[in-house]
């Protein structure tokens, strides 16, 4: 305690911490039911960090597609432009997505944002208006709300 003040790791982090806009894709990469590994490696992709031969380049080292042999292997190319990994994501996001996709990386983020926002807002509306207390109340009674009295019923907004 120094000068009469608790130490706070929150308020701490707010003062050296280095605030920017939010990007429309946040929600896609970090969510509570997100794998970190899997969170670290999209956020890599979306921000163009991954080592792609491109990049691998740049530091001396000479690396292709390891999938198609192709020489200039870029994000785009990795997830898009190679035969094989299109046909993977193209099988993928058709059921993801319900509709079929586009090569481009902007077009993809920003339909996986959308859908991504659309779906979680169902999801966590689901979760957050379950009955409390393991209530088996059924539809109809969630409607008019739980005659059990140790049941409670809420809804958040």
């Amino acid at each position: 305690m120094i000068t009469g003040k608790v130490f706070n790791s929150s308020r701490t982090w707010n003062l050296i911490r280095v605030k920017k806009d939010r990007v429309h894709w946040s929600k896609v990469v970090w969510f509570a039911q997100g794998v970190p590994r899997q969170a670290f490696i999209t956020w890599l992709a979306m921000k163009d960090r991954l080592s792609t031969g491109r990049r691998m380049r740049q530091w001396g080292v000479e690396q292709g597609c390891e999938l198609c042999g192709e020489r200039d292997e870029t994000r785009e190319h990795l997830f898009f432009a190679c035969p094989y990994s299109y046909t993977v994501w193209e099988a993928l996001a058709k059921g993801l997505l319900g509709r079929g996709i586009n090569p481009d990386w902007d077009w993809t983020v920003q339909h996986l944002s959308d859908y991504h926002l659309s779906y979680m807002e169902r999801e966590e509306w689901k979760e957050t208006s379950k009955p409390k207390n393991n209530c088996r109340a059924n539809e109809e009674k969630s409607r008019k709300g739980c005659e059990d009295k140790d049941c409670v019923f809420e809804v958040y907004s």
